[in-house]
């Protein structure tokens, strides 16, 4: 954002007949964020932005010759362009906790673990892709949550720093934001920065309080939260949830989950899915992904029978390659959707191994044997949505 700003101050400058005003003080902060590849933070927007303001400003034309490089680079056959280039340290640590409640072998996920511990940043933080200076508590905190759970002792000093990383930056009023102290604090990021910092233990009581006490302040009288990086109203809930597993029955943390749970029951459809917005009136599978996946969780939520109806709107969702596809529902910067196609499958992997997981206990109670096929032809090649 720090780039774009100064980029867009640039152009106006320039648009004013004032470009003499912009000194080297200036434009060094420009060029000093520029990536090798010729990118600035593997953003194609934000690096089309810094462009336009170079060539306006004519200066700088070695790195204007590199940035045209880069985007020369991501026309696709169609002639369009990304909005970004890669999400990869993003869909990786979602990808390794997804695999971990799949219960994956361990082994199998090392490497995975191996990248993300070289992809820490000075700061303690994670960014969402290589070569991206700017770190988040999104990527951070399920970074951290995918570390503490598989190995706590080998990454303690990753850990350590991650956990750091998050405390700079709750804002005073227990909330946590996106990128930085100050911003506005939101609710799925708070929500994630609850599950890593207690799976951590090392967050004291009262940051943990604080941060509950904000959700709490921050939940909408129907039980939702206000969406922020994604379209699908679900999303939030599904996060708080999480975050509130294990909480004792009359703390402040159940009964946020207890009315996220009526919140998510009140907009399930008849035919088993959830919507992207309370007012639609077909299911989306990622939407549903999210929120069957948060009611898995809770025990009781919903009947055998339910969570059997939801989980086959979601196996309707997968291809022959045994994906699942979805209607984009990603947001950021706002007012931007994006598609990061490999999200539908891993958040359907998700929702459905809690469902097996819930199932396998109470299959006197559902018809599995109608399930079971469908999951066990799935888990045939990709066992992490096995039955058994």
């Amino acid at each position: 954002m720090t780039i774009l700003l100064a980029s867009i101050r640039v152009l106006q400058l320039c648009h004013s007949g004032r470009a003499a005003e912009v000194g080297d003080a200036e434009l060094a902060p420009i060029l000093g964020a520029q990536s090798t590849d010729g990118s600035w933070e593997q953003h194609v927007l934000v690096t089309i932005v810094a462009l336009l303001a170079l060539t306006r400003l004519g200066r700088a034309a070695p790195h204007r010759a590199l940035g045209l490089h880069f985007l020369a680079g991501q026309l696709r056959p169609g002639g369009g362009v990304p909005f970004i280039t890669n999400e990869d340290v993003w869909v990786t640590c979602l990808a390794g906790l997804v695999l971990t409640e799949a219960r994956r072998p361990a082994h199998e996920l090392q490497r995975c673990e191996q990248f993300l511990v070289s992809q820490q940043q000075p700061d303690g933080g994670w960014a969402y892709a290589e070569g991206v200076s700017q770190t988040d508590a999104d990527d951070t905190s399920v970074v951290l949550s995918l570390l503490a759970r598989r190995n706590p002792l080998i990454h303690r000093h990753t850990i350590r720093r991650a956990v750091a990383n998050l405390l700079a930056l709750q804002n005073s009023d227990g909330g946590f934001p996106t990128f930085v102290r100050g911003a506005a604090s939101e609710a799925e990021i708070t929500a994630k920065s609850i599950t890593a910092l207690h799976a951590s233990h090392m967050a004291p009581p009262e940051v943990l309080d604080a941060a509950w006490a904000w959700l709490a302040r921050a939940q909408l009288p129907s039980g939702g939260f206000r969406g922020e990086w994604k379209l699908c109203v679900t999303y939030p809930a599904f996060h708080v949830i999480n975050a509130a597993a294990g909480q004792r029955p009359g703390t402040r943390a159940a009964d946020i989950r207890r009315r996220c749970v009526g919140f998510l029951r009140d907009l399930r459809r008849p035919d088993g899915g959830w919507p992207i917005h309370p007012d639609d009136r077909h299911s989306h599978v990622l939407s549903t992904a999210y929120a069957l996946g948060g009611l898995a969780a809770c025990p009781g939520s919903l009947t055998s029978g339910e969570l059997y109806e939801s989980a086959l709107v979601l196996l309707a969702g997968q291809g022959r390659s045994g994906g699942f596809t979805a209607e984009a529902d990603s947001l950021g910067p706002r007012p931007f959707v994006y598609d990061v196609p490999l999200l539908a499958t891993l958040y359907s992997i998700w929702a459905l191994s809690r469902v097996r997981d819930l199932l396998s206990g109470h299959a006197h109670e559902v018809p599995f044997g109608a399930l079971a096929p469908r999951l066990s032809l799935i888990s045939h090649d990709r066992a992490w949505i096995s039955v058994a």
